[in-house]
């Protein structure tokens, strides 16, 4: 009997942990609505808690679910930061994620190389590691082939300025599939930006080369967003984008599609109540810096 008793204080404490965890990561989820009033103190303190009952981020059940969501909420706070995440990544080696073939894990596995790669980009002293930047490549190829065999567009249009469609439709049947998707093209965007060149290039090469990496950085940058508006049903896919366009949203030249991004700004304060005004201020800031004095 006193070893029972031990075993049922043992999973009383486990459970009492796995639902403050829980409850932690639903207030940050809950804070996330005010851009403004986002102090950042729930992942700050998840990540504390993680590092001190590391299991739960591969324990599977609804204590995992909820650090994969912890991690999503550190990676929007190195994004607007500009920091390293503050989680402890090799916590989720072994996640079932690595595991499992479903939609979920697919997601899982890619967000957990999205913060991989803004810990390289961040860290102070890595971002030269071009054997890092090298193993990302071949990962986010390697993921992006899985996602293949598991994950496709149940419909999907490009994107076509003339034909007054300036941002993809890309339509998923389930929330995993749109993250799936939408970290894969932040992996690239931040691979895009931020990977060390091989060979450094004067002159018009240069700025060629630097026109056509922005065309690229565009072209992932309107799938994230077309993720997020042709699936409105995943509300978290409007965080991801409004993210990502501070990041790289100067890139954006084409007057079309700038007008239907602030358009789509807009729209979201108005469905979710986030307030998007700095990011629409700041975007407008910088294409006006950018096309000064020529527009």
């Amino acid at each position: 009997m006193p070893a029972f008793g031990h075993r049922s204080t043992i999973r009383a404490r486990v459970t009492v942990r796995r639902q403050f965890v829980v409850t932690v990561v639903c207030l940050r989820v809950y804070s996330t609505s005010s851009y403004t009033r986002d102090n950042h103190l729930h992942p700050d303190g998840t990540g504390r808690l993680l590092r001190a009952i590391p299991r739960f981020a591969h324990s599977g059940g609804l204590g995992e679910g909820a650090c994969w969501q912890a991690l999503r909420q550190d990676i929007y706070i190195s994004l607007t930061r500009s920091v390293a995440p503050s989680f402890w990544l090799e916590l989720f080696d072994q996640s079932s994620a690595f595991t499992f073939r479903d939609d979920g894990a697919c997601a899982n596995v890619v967000v957990l190389l999205f913060a991989q790669i803004l810990r390289l980009t961040y860290s102070t002293g890595d971002h030269d590691n071009s054997g890092g930047w090298a193993r990302f490549r071949a990962d986010v190829e390697a993921c992006n082939d899985r996602r293949r065999r598991l994950i496709q567009p149940i419909y999907y249009e490009d994107f076509d300025v003339a034909a007054n469609r300036p941002i993809p439709v890309v339509h998923m049947i389930s929330p995993p599939q749109v993250a799936a998707m939408q970290y894969y093209h932040a992996c690239k965007i931040f691979l895009l930006m931020y990977a060390p060149e091989a060979e450094s290039l004067t002159g018009f090469s240069a700025a060629k080369q630097r026109r056509t990496l922005e065309r690229d950085i565009t072209v992932h940058l309107v799938e994230i967003i077309g993720l997020a508006e042709s699936n409105p049903f995943v509300e978290d896919a409007n965080f991801t984008a409004m993210h990502l366009l501070r990041v790289a949203g100067y890139c954006i030249t084409n007057s079309v599609q700038r007008q239907h991004v602030l358009s789509y700004l807009k729209r979201v304060q108005k469905t979710m109540g986030w307030s998007t005004v700095p990011t629409k201020d700041m975007l407008e800031e910088q294409w006006n810096d950018l096309d000064w004095p020529n527009d």
